[in-house]
């Protein structure tokens, strides 16, 4: 998962561990960080496993 900047376009070279948070400037995150929220997908979670290459892929993250 990635923010957006100002002009709408995905940021790029995200790092999935960093500790992030409403509390920190232009964090686009809250209690969570790139990696928590690319399971956030509830709705659709066949879809998810698709997206990252079918379940043995999806079990390795």
């Amino acid at each position: 998962m990635r923010g957006k900047n100002s002009k709408g376009e995905f940021k790029k070279d995200v790092d999935l561990t960093e500790v992030v948070g409403e509390w920190l400037k232009g964090s686009d995150f809250t209690e969570g960080n790139a990696y928590h929220y690319q399971f956030h997908v509830q709705h659709d979670m066949p879809g998810l496993v698709k997206l990252m290459g079918g379940k043995e892929d999806f079990a390795k993250n």
